[in-house]
This record gives C-alpha cells, sequence and structure tokens, in this order.
C-alpha cells in the first residue's frame, strides 16, 4: 500500500497506530479516542509525520490537538454511516465554529457523498473522508472524481 501512494504521489496515513506507522515508514498517522496522545505520536514519529485527531463534534479537543502539536483535525458523523453506525452525530455549525479558533486543517467525516458534501465544504471542512460514498460506487473512480470536483468550482455551480 505504501508503494502504491508513493507511485501515485499521495500519502501513505495508518489509522489508530502508531507503532505500525513507524514499522512501515507511514508518512503519518490517524489519532481516535484512545490512540494515544498527539504529543507522544509527535515526538515518536517526528516533525514531518502528519497527525491527524478524531474530534467527533468536540470543538475542545480540536483546540486541545492544535496545541498538542496534530497536523490536522476531523469531525463527524455528519450523516448516517454504515461504516460507524453508532458513532455520534456531529453538527455542520461545528466547521463554522471550529475554523474561526484553530489554523489547522479540517475533515469532515461520516456518511458523505458527492451528493451532500457541499455543505460541509461551504461550513469549512478542507477535506473529505469517505469510504462507502466512493467504494459502493458503481464506477469508483468517476464517483472519486466527482468528489475532487467539489473542491475545483465556486459552489453556486455545486449541485
Amino acid at each position: 500500500m505504501r508503494g502504491l501512494c508513493a507511485r501515485h504521489g499521495c500519502r501513505f496515513i495508518v489509522n489508530d497506530d502508531v507503532e505500525l506507522a513507524i514499522a512501515i515508514e507511514a508518512d503519518g498517522v490517524h489519532l481516535g479516542r484512545g490512540d494515544g496522545s498527539v504529543r507522544r505520536a509527535r515526538e515518536r514519529l517526528g516533525e514531518r509525520a502528519i497527525i491527524g485527531v478524531s474530534c467527533s463534534g468536540s470543538i475542545e479537543r480540536a483546540v486541545e490537538a492544535q496545541a498538542e502539536g496534530a497536523s490536522y483535525v476531523a469531525f463527524g458523523r455528519f450523516y448516517p454511516s454504515s461504516t460507524k453506525p453508532d458513532a455520534p452525530p456531529a453538527q455542520i455549525e461545528t466547521l463554522r465554529q471550529v475554523r474561526g479558533l484553530i489554523g489547522l486543517p479540517v475533515c469532515a467525516i461520516g456518511g458523505i457523498t458527492a451528493d451532500n458534501a457541499a455543505p460541509l465544504i461551504e461550513a469549512g471542512a478542507d477535506m473529505i473522508a469517505a469510504v462507502e460514498g466512493i467504494f459502493g460506487a458503481a464506477d469508483i473512480r468517476a464517483e472519486a472524481a466527482r468528489y475532487a470536483a467539489l473542491f475545483h468550482r465556486p459552489f453556486s455551480a455545486v449541485p
């Protein structure tokens, strides 16, 4: 997987496991609740590593993550999700609020499709994380292109 990412100029981020990220020389790690501290991950992975932090709907967690040295924060789930059906819902307004408090990139996650992503981007999401919305599509490549297009055109043009 790491080689595939390198060939395509993509970063390889390991979910939930700092030690695995170190062992396979990943570009970084994404930490959920209970996966350890950002400070410790930064110490282990170094200053150049990408460290993301799940915040669910907690602005306080995002502020804390920034202070500890996170590279980005993630909020969600914004819509019902088959991947994490029991995850607590987050509010779109949270994205607007957090933009005024932190300087980190913000990722939105949870039940996001190319058809419902625009309000999240308008509210401040710099990135969208999607699983079912892409891999559940008949044409994965075309669906991924629809997501990418959301970041490359004015919102007035987004359906």
